[in-house]
């Protein structure tokens, strides 16, 4: 037999679903721009113009990704494109 579904159950489980996408994505944004730090301070081997992708791109990353998500996330709840 099924057993109901609770919409308010769901819909928390939802929320801190999202809410942990984001501080990962978070977390994963702030590995780059330390990866990038290292690179540049020659304690990873890698070509110095790395240093700078990685720092831009982690930047870009930790501040921009999650608003972006997030809006995403509120229009498909309101049913928009």
């Amino acid at each position: 037999m099924n057993t109901p579904v609770d919409p308010q159950k769901q819909e928390q489980e939802l929320a801190q679903f999202r809410y942990g996408l984001l501080h990962l994505v978070r977390i994963f944004a702030l590995g780059l721009v330390i990866m990038g730090f290292a690179i540049a301070n020659d304690v990873l081997p890698a070509p110095y113009f790395l240093s700078w992708v990685f720092g831009v791109v982690g930047l870009v990353t930790f501040f921009f990704a999650p608003p972006l998500l997030s809006k995403h996330w509120k229009a498909k709840d309101r049913g928009e494109k």
